[in-house]
């Protein structure tokens, strides 16, 4: 198995780990149990360090159709467990901003293709996992072109049953503070290595992920 994906097969289920931890510590604990979960958290986030800076050291460029393969990582997360057992619907849209046309067919981007694979996956995962799957099961993803770059939209429906939540989720996930900002900060240094950029920003009851990545 390729030594980048399994340093981040590994990272998430860590950053899993370091999330339930920090709650617990939020609970009426003896010291010595909150000692062992401060170890916990520590040795959890030295082991991400490393494999983060073995993922560093790894990068497979090549030029690949960027539409086939948004449609294939799409076509293998409708297999997920989260994606079935929550019945979530993954939309794909393709369009050109400028002319609000079908982009063509044979539009290429050169980079890692598995780094691209492991931003696409965890954007969508953490779109369902803090989307409103009870009332709407649909995430949509956009491709469009302007300019020099792809744009890639992740857009979800976030819960908005309490005052503020959707401003608190927003921060949460911008900030990357806590379990709600699971595998983003890997996002952030990967598409970094791709010469992109990313954001995520709120519109209504929608929190969406926005990737900038530039056509090579």
């Amino acid at each position: 198995m390729d030594l980048t994906y399994l340093a981040h097969e590994i990272i998430n289920p860590l950053n899993i780990i370091v999330g339930c931890a920090e709650l617990s510590k939020l609970e009426d604990l003896d010291t010595p149990i909150k000692n062992h979960l401060n170890e916990i958290i520590k040795q959890s986030m030295w082991c991400c360090q490393i494999l983060e800076n073995k993922m560093k050291d790894s990068v497979n460029t090549s030029a690949f159709n960027i539409i086939s393969k948004l449609e294939t990582i799409i076509s293998d997360l409708r297999n997920h467990p989260v994606v079935e057992r929550n019945k979530i619907n993954i939309i794909f849209n393709k369009k050109n901003i400028k002319k609000t046309k079908t982009i063509s067919s044979n539009l290429v981007i050169t980079c890692d293709p598995l780094y691209f694979k492991i931003i696409i996956n965890n954007l969508i995962l953490n779109a369902i996992k803090h989307g409103d799957k009870e009332n709407n099961k649909n995430i949509s993803i956009t491709l469009s072109l302007k300019d020099d770059n792809y744009i890639i939209e992740i857009n979800n429906h976030v819960i908005s049953d309490k005052k503020g939540v959707k401003e608190n989720l927003y921060h949460e996930l911008r900030t990357c503070q806590n379990s709600y900002g699971k595998g983003l900060h890997l996002v952030d240094k990967l598409i970094s290595k791709l010469s992109g950029k990313w954001f995520l920003h709120q519109e209504d009851d929608f929190i969406k992920s926005n990737i900038i990545l530039p056509v090579k």
